[in-house]
């Protein structure tokens, strides 16, 4: 049987050789016969080809598929990365917030592009300043993942101004398969935020105990949960969060807030909804039902190539001791695209704000706590917004350069601010009456490809009235600087090294009593070098005129400060 079919494959293949040799002689002898006739018909082919060729419009149709090497079906290559430089070419103002219109929120039904992993970074500077900080990120099927901590530490500028802080944050975000009926594409994000910070108090006042300047270990812990998709032609979002922080290990203040937001999108481009918005707050010696503020409204918007309007409107119940309140709530925001070099913008809000620890913290270290104070009664009580309005006149007549000029005007009644510190240098929060008015101007552009300006002017006039002392009006708002500035200039010497240059001026204030504290100019420059794509050094030099630098009452912030760092990315 094997012999016979290598017989048959012999044969097959003699067979086949004979018959092409036999059509290639056919054809030659074809050829030869019709060589004078082709010559003739080639000069004229020869002249026509020397013209531009038309060809003729042609469809295809059918469903026959093609197989086309190095088409559609070749595997891509990767696309070379692109230098900063060449980068900058295309988009020279990466971070310029300069837009026609206010952008659309991006799309939160697809999980980001996975770039770089994670991170290293390092530095280490002058009064025994190491910081470290690393982060990972992964996306495991529907789930995006991202992991940040690091540690700063400071032997301090002089004895009793060391400090330690520590953070730590996890974030997760889970887009749900279309299978789910109701949360099908939507996504979900969660996160938990961790911060430990361990300071003293060093404060012209408690120069007087030298040996006993009070100390403080604030843990602030974090953590929410919201959920935006769309049914149909519903849209909605809702969440929880909770914020809490502990003083020596014992707690200070909470906050739990919770929203619920629905909305549909109308023909012609209008917009129309309900929210309802909650907030729960406790103190050491306050359960969370003591104080909260509801905060139910109706939500309207209209959009168009050229113009948008949003409008939420409501009421504010607040409920506290010494505050029970139900006032009306509005927050618009508007902007026109006059053309494509001028935008106008306009914003307002009237309603209720919360006062906390928490906040207070954030914009006060050295805030006395709940705790710490004599009187706790009416401590943190709710601020009245009676009015708050800013408007916008944004130029941008390229996309190289943007300038921004805005006033604002706002009237408060129990506007938290801070007055003078008491003995151990502690500062508790006032509430007061205020009217504020303020200018400012920004400037952000591209001189060439590797040349950048930035430029902020900022000017604020703000009075007070201490709440039952009529004597006191027309007083500056403690703290309130009236004008300061800043001018950045960064310059890319080089694809792998660029330098930034910047001056910051902030003029005398008021603490509210005592003497003013002082104006001061700060000079700041940094370097970084890039040695590969994944590794770069660094070092940054600020307040190089060894200036005295007061942001508090009795608080000196460090001279002239050196520091040098790498970043490593894989």
């Amino acid at each position: 049987m094997a012999l016979a079919l290598a017989n048959y494959l012999r044969f097959r293949t003699v067979a086949l050789a004979l018959f092409v040799s036999a059509t290639l002689l056919f054809g030659r002898t074809q050829a030869q016969t019709t060589v004078p006739e082709k010559a003739e018909k080639n000069k004229t082919e020869k002249s026509k080809a020397e013209q531009p060729l038309e060809l003729p419009e042609f469809v295809i149709t059918g469903v026959e598929s093609l197989d086309v090497p190095g088409g559609a079906k070749q595997t891509p290559k990767p696309v070379a990365k692109l230098t900063q430089q060449q980068v900058s070419r295309f988009n020279p103002l990466d971070k310029q917030s300069f837009t026609l219109l206010p952008a659309a929120a991006p799309s939160r039904a697809l999980l980001p592009q996975q770039g770089k992993n994670g991170f290293l970074q390092g530095e280490f500077g002058m009064y025994i300043a190491p910081s470290a900080e690393a982060g990972y990120r992964a996306v495991v099927g529907n789930f995006d993942l991202n992991a940040t901590g690091g540690i700063l530490h400071s032997g301090g500028y002089q004895r009793n101004t060391d400090f330690t802080n520590v953070h730590l944050n996890i974030e997760s975000s889970y887009l749900a398969p279309e299978k789910f009926f109701f949360f099908g594409g939507s996504r979900t994000d969660t996160y938990l935020k961790v911060k430990n910070s361990n300071y003293k108090f060093f404060g012209a006042d408690s120069i007087t105990f030298p040996e006993s300047v009070p100390e403080r270990s604030a843990l602030r812990f974090e953590v929410g949960l919201q959920t935006v998709g769309s049914f149909e032609n519903w849209h909605y979002d809702m969440g929880v969060s909770s914020e809490s922080v502990l003083l020596g290990g014992v707690h200070e203040n909470s906050l739990v807030n919770g929203h619920l937001i629905g909305k549909t999108i109308l023909k012609g481009g209008f917009l129309l909804g309900a929210k309802a918005e909650v907030q729960l707050q406790s103190h050491i010696t306050r359960p969370l039902t003591d104080k909260y503020l509801l905060a139910p409204s109706i939500l309207a918007g209209y959009n168009t190539d050229h113009f948008a309007l949003s409008v939420d409107v409501g009421v504010h119940i607040v409920s506290a001791e010494f505050q029970n309140l139900m006032r009306p709530s509005v927050n618009l925001k508007a902007a026109f695209a006059a053309s494509s070099l001028l935008t106008l913008e306009l914003s307002g809000f009237t309603g209720i704000r919360t006062n906390s620890f928490l906040r207070a913290l954030e914009q006060n270290p050295y805030t006395l706590s709940v705790s710490g104070r004599a009187v706790t009664n009416d401590i943190y009580r709710f601020e009245t917004v009676l009015y708050d309005i800013w408007a916008f006149i944004r130029l941008h007549p390229s996309q190289y350069i943007g300038l921004t000029i805005g006033s604002g005007i706002e009237n408060c009644d129990f506007a938290m601010v801070y007055g003078g510190t008491d003995r151990n240098g502690g500062f508790a929060p006032e509430y007061r009456m205020t009217n504020i008015v303020r200018l400012f101007a920004e400037l952000d552009g591209s001189i060439t490809a590797s040349d950048n300006i930035k430029a902020w002017l900022n000017a604020r006039f703000g009075s007070s009235t201490v709440l039952g002392f009529s004597q006191n009006e027309g007083t500056d708002v403690p703290y309130l600087t009236p004008f300061d500035a800043s001018l950045q200039y960064r310059r890319q010497w080089l694809p792998q090294f660029h330098s930034i240059v910047e001056g910051a001026y902030v003029a005398e204030r008021s603490p509210g009593a005592g003497k003013n504290l002082p104006a001061y100019f700060d000079i700041r420059l940094r370097v970084e070098y890039q040695i590969t794509s994944s590794i770069s050094v660094s070092a940054r030099a600020t307040n190089l005129l060894n200036q005295p630098i007061f942001v508090w009452q009795g608080y000196q912030e460090r001279g002239i400060f050196i520091a040098a760092g790498f970043m490593m990315t894989f």
